[in-house]
């Protein structure tokens, strides 16, 4: 049972009385108007159904264009952001494009530059290049001279060395036992051969000439040991070998001595035969 039925039995069944009777009425009242409202308020519902039918339909009608009206205006702002941004990449387009010529620009200005720079440079390294080689070719030139010049005194030293030696040897000064000291040296330091003036040929005509006894040498033998002094002179040139310019020496001075032998023996041969 409700709240309100409740009160209301309550009421009923009080006992009578002024008050108790008006309440009773008033209770009565109240429940025939609820009644009468709630059944009216059914009543009135039946009835506009059709026009709430309409009203719903209307209603949907009315938002589907609403609808459609904004599917439209999505669509147009749609359209016009696609025709924006097209707009914007063709900017884009256009800003890339100026910006490659910029840089291309600026990339031939600078290549430019640089082989300007390259040739500048190049020329500068040319010149440098020339005057070294220039300045290289006078002190190659000098150190030429120099060299000429010490082999000249070198030759004119072993010159005068050997002349006094030739000298020596005609006077009797120098004897033919030291010669052969000389030759025995000169036998055990032939040197080895190894280039174009000094040949394995030009060695064993040396040894052969060095084995012969100092009383079997004739001016051709002489001859002979002054040109592979000469080979052996200029390999050790050239070639810069110590062995070599240690030798040298020694065979002009044992050739002098030989060339002083000989004359002496020819000075003695002259006598004899002018005395006979």
């Amino acid at each position: 049972m409700t709240h309100r039925a409740a009160t209301t039995a309550a009421l009923l069944t009080s006992p009578p009385g002024g008050a108790a009777v008006y309440s009773r009425i008033y209770i009565y009242m109240l429940n025939v108007v609820i009644m009468v409202d709630v059944e009216t308020i059914i009543s009135l519902l039946i009835a506009q159904a059709p026009l709430v039918a309409i009203a719903v339909t209307v209603l949907y009608y009315t938002l589907d264009k609403k609808i459609e009206s904004l599917d439209r205006k999505i669509e147009r702002m749609k359209a016009d952001l696609e025709r924006k941004i097209e707009s914007l990449d063709r900017k884009i387009e256009g800003i890339k494009e100026e910006l490659n010529r910029e840089i291309k620009n600026v990339k031939e200005g600078l290549d430019k530059k640089i082989d300007g720079v390259k040739e500048g440079v190049g020329r500068e390294v040319e010149g440098v290049k020339e005057r070294l080689s220039r300045e290289i070719e006078g002190v190659r030139g000098g150190l030429e001279r120099v060299r000429e010049r010490v082999e000249e005194a070198v030759n004119a030293f072993y010159s005068y060395e050997n002349t006094l030696i030739d000298f020596l040897a005609v006077k009797g000064v120098v004897a033919e036992s030291e010669a052969v000291l000389l030759r025995g040296a000169l036998r055990s330091l032939v040197p080895l051969a190894k280039s174009k003036y000094y040949t394995e040929e030009v060695r064993k005509r040396l040894i052969e000439i060095l084995d012969k006894e100092i009383g079997d040498y004739t001016w051709s033998d002489i001859a002979e040991l002054e040109k592979i002094a000469e080979a052996i002179r200029k390999e050790a040139w050239e070639t810069g070998r110590e062995d070599l310019r240690k030798y040298y020496p020694l065979l002009k001075m044992y050739t002098a001595m030989l060339r002083g032998i000989l004359r002496r023996r020819e000075i003695e041969k002259s006598h004899k035969d002018k005395q006979s």
